[in-house]
């Protein structure tokens, strides 16, 4: 047997393995591109909250809530990231399974469920978020591991396509 055809198991095992490589990651690619769906057209289509609407509650020691991207009262272009830090106080962690995300309309709309895989103790983190255009709010509700809750309320518009 000579050299050259020893290489020939070992460049196929390499052909293999960078075919199987693409496999694997091509889908991988194309889930990474696709957004999350924030908010649904049905959702987005409900009536307004009141004017008189829904706010943040005052000075609290539970957790802090800032909202990152998008940031309060901006209007952004959809899909867009959509990212919450959560800042635990005097060193008592964030409990995520206690976090609420709803969507504020007349009648509210939970969306914590299709949010919980991207919760973690220091925040929300979504790559690409959908939602509609439109005028958006929400209402989020952090828990820590004392119990101390807090609520903050934000809002943005979204312009072009979700």
């Amino acid at each position: 047997m000579t050299a050259s055809s020893r290489d020939i198991p070992a460049r196929a095992a390499l052909a293999a393995t960078a075919a199987l490589s693409l496999l694997v990651t091509v889908p991988l690619c194309a889930q990474a591109q696709q957004a999350v769906i924030l908010v649904t057209n049905e959702e987005a289509a409900l009536p307004p909250l009141p004017e008189s609407g829904e706010q943040g509650k005052g000075i609290t020691r539970g957790p802090g809530i800032e909202p990152l991207t998008p940031g309060n009262g901006v209007t952004i272009a959809a899909p867009t990231p959509f990212r919450i830090r959560f800042t635990q106080r005097n060193d008592v962690p964030i409990n995520p399974d206690k976090v609420r995300v709803t969507y504020l309309r007349n009648q509210p709309v939970d969306i914590t469920l299709r949010l919980r895989s991207y919760v973690t103790p220091n925040g929300i983190d979504i790559p690409l978020a959908s939602v509609p255009p439109g005028h958006h709010v929400f209402r989020i509700q952090a828990e820590d591991g004392l119990g101390r809750q807090t609520t903050a309320v934000f809002h943005f518009d979204a312009k072009g396509k979700n």
